[in-house]
């Protein structure tokens, strides 16, 4: 009697694990890569770096937009798979990761007048600085777009 307890008890523990983990996963793979560029910059700003050089926040405005690029193709893979989104239109799906990019380029850039304002740190140097990060971050997003499609591309010369 015990023993089927224990089994059952197992196989729910097992199936409640295997659940967890994978939507762990998913949430790892989707905050992973735009997490790094966050806290690296953090870190560079903390020391100083954009500072001494602030060409520096160019390629991390880059690599932002193709961080949240990568995970929103990540994200609307995981809703494809659940058939919870249907990707009929490619172009659909482009503009989705685009419009997500520039949404959160604009919140980037909130969150840096954010820290000017509150702490005194100077991550803005007006509006031509402010309209290039975003640009910048799109540009990331479409670099992002570019390699899933290159991805898709050799993927269908394999089969």
């Amino acid at each position: 009697m015990f023993e089927c307890l224990n089994v059952y008890m197992f196989e729910c523990l097992y199936v409640y694990m295997f659940k967890c983990s994978h939507v762990c996963m998913l949430i790892l793979r989707l905050l992973l890569f735009p997490a790094t560029v966050f806290f690296v910059s953090l870190a560079f700003l903390a020391a100083g770096f954009f500072e001494v050089w602030p060409w520096l926040d160019i390629p991390f405005h880059i690599l932002g937009g193709l961080a949240i690029g990568v995970s929103g193709r990540t994200l609307l893979s995981e809703l494809v798979k659940r058939r919870l989104f249907s990707t009929r239109r490619w172009w659909l799906t482009d503009l989705f990761i685009l419009s997500l990019v520039a949404l959160l380029a604009v919140l980037w850039e909130v969150y840096e007048l954010i820290l000017g304002l509150m702490f005194g740190v100077s991550t803005q140097l007006g509006v031509t600085d402010t309209v290039t990060d975003q640009i910048f971050g799109l540009t990331g997003g479409a670099i992002s777009i570019a390699i899933s499609h290159l991805a898709s591309l050799i993927r269908s010369q394999k089969k």
